[in-house]
């Protein structure tokens, strides 16, 4: 069964590599009016990637 799994970080990026794969980030605001960027995959069980904003 797959799950969504939510890469998120702070602040605006335009960009987030999912295992060095560029994708277009989306945005929302947290607490406190906090401006998030954020990607969403979806996995199987056991699977491992990274996500970061620089490639």
């Amino acid at each position: 069964r797959e799950i969504i799994w939510k890469a998120r970080f702070r602040g605006k990026v335009e960009t987030i590599y999912l295992d060095g794969k560029p994708m277009a980030a989306e945005y929302e605001q947290g607490p406190n009016n906090q401006l998030f960027s954020f990607i969403e995959c979806k996995l199987s069980p056991g699977t491992e990637v990274c996500a970061s904003v620089s490639d």
